[in-house]
């Protein structure tokens, strides 16, 4: 089961170091109550801030930017993807200033400005104007 994705700067683009990314799922898990590897579209929905329907159309138009995969008609988001496009998006810009502490910085993913800005870069990836 390869994951789809037509977007050009999807998760598999950017690479996150493997402590992010497991910090990132256990939090995505814990504050979403996901026990599975896998997450449905409901529950990217709560996630992302967005529509069930909106990320249906941007899966079926090949604009959802992150990897995902079909069981039957169903898309399935691997947790694993789910947490390394976050941490992705979350990873300093070309421009940005450095942090001053040089270590891991965990991801803040129950507060409302980090949601915000996952809701944007999604929004902005499947080029959906708000």
């Amino acid at each position: 089961m390869e994951p789809q994705s037509n977007h050009p700067h999807d998760a598999s683009d950017l690479r996150p170091s493997d402590d992010a990314v497991e910090r990132a799922a256990r939090e995505l898990a814990k504050k979403f109550e996901i026990d599975s590897a896998f997450v449905k579209v409901g529950a990217l929905s709560r996630i992302l801030g967005l529509a069930a329907p909106t990320i249906y159309a941007a899966i079926k138009a090949g604009r959802f930017p992150i990897p995902h995969r079909k069981v039957g008609a169903t898309p399935l988001v691997k947790l694993e993807d789910l947490a390394r496009w976050y941490c992705a998006n979350e990873a300093p810009t070309a421009n940005a200033k450095p942090k001053p502490n040089t270590e891991a910085v965990k991801p803040r993913i129950a507060d409302a400005a980090a949601k915000a800005k996952l809701v944007a870069s999604v929004l902005r990836e499947m080029r959906v104007e708000d």
